[in-house]
């Protein structure tokens, strides 16, 4: 499948690309899912802050060093 793989994972790092991204921005993703947005900014430099309406999803995820803070569980 050449429009699998590789086009789904490029797409993270492009819209960094395309926003300009940099060294100490604050990226903020309100649909942050598994984070692969967050993952690329980071990438770049950036500082990440995200959420997701659906607690379970930012469970199964953990980054080093993040913290998970929710108003439904302790951390």
């Amino acid at each position: 499948d050449p429009w699998g793989v590789c086009v789904w994972h490029c797409v993270p790092s492009y819209v960094c690309v395309v926003s300009q991204v940099q060294p100490g921005h604050l990226v903020f993703d309100p649909y942050m899912g598994t984070g692969s947005i967050g993952v690329a900014a980071a990438h770049y430099g950036a500082y990440v802050w995200g959420s997701d309406i659906d607690v379970r999803v930012i469970k199964m995820v953990r980054w080093p060093g993040c913290a998970l803070l929710s108003p439904w569980s302790s951390p």
